[in-house]
């Protein structure tokens, strides 16, 4: 459907702007007049006449917009904001819309307050966009609606993605400079092995000598990554693919997740982000109101790790036949015993949020301090790498040229004795 950018007023002589789609511009008109809003201008983007035109146009600038986790939080707070000053919801909507500088996003907006000016509740309206607002959006605003404390469950919301938002950049800000030097070191050994070693191949070749087998080796890696370099470059290709492909159903990912928990170091960061997940997740959830068999399925489907999602599902079954929720946890044996603990105390006690929630800021900590030891293990490990390279290049060369300046001695002394 053509998309129109407009320009004009609401019912409070307010100036607004945004987008809408329509299947022609007296359509979107009277779209616009249906939301009490009356369009001074309604043109196509940057004075494109065709619609259609205009919608291609929309559609490719799409592609380059991603909407992060910051951008439905930013979303959220703004609508606990509006809601909570008395604004309708169809106004807060507009207001919120107004300050989105993605397209994708107001496009999604827009048509979430068509629905909920249309008398659809706000949660239906936001389901019909979940590339935008998963599935824990949508049933926490459910249950703010149901519970007559929307503007409080968006704050809650709010918080939640903030929090993991912050964890996530953390965690990629650390990793970043590891992987930085993993990428240079590779290079600077491909570029030596495929430009350098090449050169000096004919240099030993003319001394027609027997090369020491070091050296030999050296020239037969840099001939083998010279001719075959994109062969390999291939196969690593190919070998993603087939992993990610393999990683896409279901026993593949559960035994791609199960190898992840097995890495030393690796696996217990992947480890304590997961129940670090897990704790937030399921903390938010039941403080919003959700039902606690409503909010594991959420959890299940945010938890990161197949191994851990099929543990929660095996617990559910559990609970609905009435056991706690420590007990199946505990059996499943994945989850750590502090975990366990805390959810039993906050059963007995009925503060089960809480206790959940003081997990969850423990292990983002212990994220943290694992991030950081996992650092200081890949550096020294990279430089090692790195030296060893230089070391094995180095004696592949110094050796011939050692060889030769032992024969040059050899014959140059009786000449010396003779003079």
């Amino acid at each position: 459907m053509p998309v129109f950018e407009y320009h004009g007023v609401n019912d409070k002589g307010k100036p607004v702007k945004g987008i809408i789609d329509a299947d022609n511009a007296r359509a979107a008109r009277a779209k616009l007049r249906k939301q009490e809003i009356f369009a001074s201008d309604l043109v196509a983007e940057a004075g494109i006449a065709s619609a259609g035109l205009l919608e291609r146009r929309f559609r490719i600038r799409t592609l380059f917009e991603s909407v992060n986790v910051m951008d439905v939080s930013v979303v959220a707070r703004q609508l606990s904001t509006l809601t909570a000053a008395g604004m309708p919801l169809v106004t807060a909507l507009q207001a919120t819309l107004e300050q989105q500088s993605k397209l994708s996003l107001q496009k999604a907006l827009s048509k979430v307050r068509e629905r909920v000016n249309e008398g659809v509740s706000l949660a239906d309206a936001l389901r019909e966009h979940p590339k935008i607002f998963p599935e824990l959006f949508v049933d926490m605003v459910r249950a703010g609606e149901a519970s007559g404390a929307l503007d409080i469950v968006l704050v809650r919301l709010a918080d939640y993605l903030e929090e993991h938002a912050r964890n996530t950049a953390k965690i990629k800000a650390v990793l970043t400079y590891p992987a930085l030097m993993m990428c240079v070191a590779g290079l600077i050994v491909f570029l030596i092995f495929t430009k350098a070693i090449p050169q000096l191949k004919q240099l030993f070749l003319n001394m027609n000598k027997a090369l020491p087998p070091l050296t030999r080796t050296l020239i037969a890696i840099g001939d083998f990554l010279s001719a075959w370099w994109w062969v390999l470059a291939l196969a690593a290709i190919g070998v993603v693919i087939g992993i990610r492909r393999y990683g896409k159903t279901q026993n593949g990912r559960r035994r791609l997740d199960g190898v992840k928990l097995r890495f030393p170091v690796a696996g217990e960061l992947i480890m304590k982000l997961s129940v670090a997940r897990f704790a937030r997740t399921l903390a938010t959830l039941l403080a919003s109101g959700i039902p606690l068999l409503k909010a594991l399925d959420i959890v299940e489907a945010v938890v990161g790790n197949r191994v851990l999602a099929d543990a929660i599902h095996e617990a559910r079954g559990s609970i609905q036949e009435g056991a706690t929720i420590s007990g199946p946890l505990r059996a499943s044996g994945v989850f750590p015993s502090i975990l366990i603990h805390m959810v039993a105390i906050g059963e007995q006690s009925g503060q089960l949020e809480e206790m959940l929630g003081k997990v969850a800021t423990a292990y983002d900590n212990e994220v943290a301090t694992a991030t950081l030891r996992l650092t200081s293990i890949l550096e020294p490990v990279i430089i090692l790498f790195m030296a060893g390279i230089v070391v094995f290049i180095a004696l592949a060369i110094l050796q011939p040229i050692l060889q030769l300046n032992t024969i040059t001695t050899a014959w140059l002394g009786p000449l010396t004795v003779a003079v």
